[in-house]
């Protein structure tokens, strides 16, 4: 195959685009051919003939002026100077009713009597083995990790053994979204487990 003159780039940068040496279907390279675009000018950014510039908005947090791209201002109503003015602003603002996991204040009615005690939540973690008791626990195997007493049916007034599992903190922290699903999830694995050790002390007898 012949190679062809090289052409300009698309961008009207006046620069000749290089040949391309192989074909790559999903760049459009075909061999011997002149490429669209030089590398970076690409028709992006500033290299678009219809970039109109950077837009100036507000950090939501602390007011500070910054510059972001047009497409942007179509994906959020607020901008951020950076991670810790988001954390800052979403602390003060992504709180009680305007959290879209608000529950009604479920979190701040207090745990029955019992709970309040260590001893009775250990007994809990001795009785699942002292490990997260979800089978798709990333920490599953790292026992004695940071492990919460979940009250299955989200009532902290439930203490009853058969409504309480070990959990991981991410597992609990996980738990707090889709609550219909994780109770029907929790009530299974605890009503498999129950079974299983009535099978081992049937056996023993």
């Amino acid at each position: 195959m012949e190679t062809e003159p090289a052409k300009l780039c698309e961008c009207g940068c006046g620069q000749p685009s290089p040949i391309a040496k192989q074909t790559d279907t999903k760049k459009g390279y075909i061999k011997g051919q002149s490429i669209r675009f030089i590398n970076g000018h690409n028709g992006s950014g500033v290299n678009n003939p219809k970039w109109k510039g950077m837009v100036k908005v507000n950090c939501a947090w602390c007011g500070k002026e910054k510059d972001i791209i047009p497409y942007s201002i179509t994906r959020s109503n607020n901008f951020f100077c950076d991670f810790q003015c988001h954390g800052k602003w979403k602390g003060n603002n992504i709180v009680g009713k305007n959290n879209p996991n608000w529950q009604g204040g479920l979190s701040f009615e207090p745990y029955c009597p019992i709970f309040s005690g260590e001893e009775f939540k250990e007994s809990i973690r001795e009785r699942d083995a002292r490990k997260c008791q979800n089978p798709y626990c990333y920490g599953n195997i790292r026992l004695n990790h940071a492990l919460s007493v979940h009250h299955i049916d989200y009532d902290k007034k439930e203490c009853r053994p058969d409504n309480l599992i070990t959990l991981c903190l991410g597992c609990n922290n996980r738990a707090n979204k889709d609550r219909e699903w994780h109770t029907a999830w929790y009530q299974a694995i605890l009503y498999r487990q129950n079974k299983l050790i009535h099978r081992q002390k049937g056996s023993e007898q």
